[in-house]
């Protein structure tokens, strides 16, 4: 069953020449807010939210727009995105990811083709490995200083990416982060020199400077 929230918001914002918008809504406790085209109404899925994880609903290969809540059907946090939560989702163009998430899981949201942009909240301390392996539409993604640890492919041919700052909490980078990111022209890491950059291990103590990335001169410090 799906339901029809918006009647439910409440909320706008002042644009100027008192014209106003509505805001986007929060997911209710448990329930996956989302649209199955770009101009539809918010839908509820009927699925439940449990032990803290977001992990599927039924119309996830449908949706073009998702908000996951920030509380679960027992109001505990949500703090973790599944493994393979959204993979090959080719329809999905943006997600909002409530903040409280630290984890997003393995392939999360590998080949989702379609997606666009995502901004991570400043309270994901890892990208697990593949997690947005060959999301090519992807142009932007807003890295937190919260995240210490970016695993194995984790932007894996993400050929859309053209600008990408690593900040200064990031300290473990796996294998094949960057490989197929054949747009890539800026990567710049913030509060480390080149020479610490180049000797960034991953959680096993490997080193794999320059992950993936063909032309080391789009690697910058600042």
């Amino acid at each position: 069953m799906a339901v029809n929230i918006n009647t439910l918001i409440t909320g706008t914002m002042t644009l100027g020449s008192g014209d106003s918008t509505p805001s986007e809504p929060t997911a209710p406790q448990g329930k996956v807010l989302y649209k199955i085209s770009a101009d539809g109404d918010w839908l509820q899925s009927d699925a439940d939210i449990m032990e803290g994880v977001f992990n599927n609903f039924a119309q996830k290969e449908i949706a073009v727009a998702v908000i996951i809540p920030s509380k679960d059907i027992n109001e505990n946090d949500v703090t973790g995105i599944t493994d393979g939560a959204f993979y090959e989702c080719t329809s999905l163009e943006s997600v909002t990811i409530p903040n409280g998430v630290t984890r997003i899981g393995e392939e999360a949201f590998s080949g989702c083709s379609g997606l666009t942009s995502v901004t991570i909240p400043n309270s994901v301390t890892s990208i697990g490995n593949s997690a947005f392996n060959g999301c090519s539409g992807l142009t932007s993604v807003t890295i937190p200083n919260s995240v210490t640890s970016i695993q194995i492919g984790a932007f894996e041919s993400c050929s859309g990416l053209t600008n990408l700052t690593i900040p200064s909490s990031v300290t473990s980078i796996g294998d094949d982060v960057f490989t197929g990111c054949s747009n890539l022209a800026n990567l710049t890491f913030l509060g480390k020199t080149l020479e610490q950059v180049q000797n960034i291990e991953d959680e096993e103590g490997e080193k794999y400077y320059p992950w993936g990335i063909e032309d080391t001169s789009i690697i910058n410090v600042a």
